[in-house]
């Protein structure tokens, strides 16, 4: 197991002024490296770091002003909840992101392609000393897919 140390970073534009703003902050969390580690975390042991820091240490009770707050008990629950939810927001990115991905290329169609391979023509072209207007690239482009018309052109993407 290791704590991993990064940056994070946000960027956005001004809306009156487009002017970027840029944030940074830093940002530390373990990093398992095997089921001993989870089980290790999971448990209350006491975590050994690759540099030989100790992390963690068991849970114990939490006291404040001489009360218990806190039972060793719960604070172990609790650290398993936050293991949980951290591993089911995964888990969660995970999968939205597969069918985030599969929804992106289903709406993107055969357009993205053929856009793609004008542009390469009409580049390649340039540099072969042959230069080609986009939309002969375009006609080029349909006739290697071997499609009859863009989809732009259809009759069913004009009247949508």
């Amino acid at each position: 197991m290791k704590q991993i140390t990064g940056t994070v970073e946000a960027t956005t534009k001004d809306g009156m002024t487009g002017a970027e703003k840029s944030e940074k902050s830093p940002v530390t969390y373990l990093e398992f490296e095997n089921s001993d580690d989870v089980l290790t975390f999971l448990s209350g042991s006491e975590i050994k770091l690759t540099d030989g820091t100790v992390l963690v240490s068991a849970p114990a009770d939490e006291v404040t002003d001489g009360k218990v707050t806190k039972s060793a008990a719960d604070v172990l629950k609790a650290r398993v909840s936050d293991f949980l939810r951290s591993l089911n927001y995964g888990l969660n990115l995970n999968a939205r992101s597969d069918v985030r991905s599969t929804l992106m290329a289903k709406l993107e169609g055969p357009d993205k392609a053929i856009n793609k391979l004008v542009a390469d023509i009409v580049k390649a072209r340039a540099a072969a000393g042959k230069p080609v207007t986009e939309q002969a690239a375009r006609k080029i482009a349909v006739a290697m897919l071997g499609m009859d018309e863009t989809p732009a052109e259809t009759p069913a993407a004009a009247t949508a």
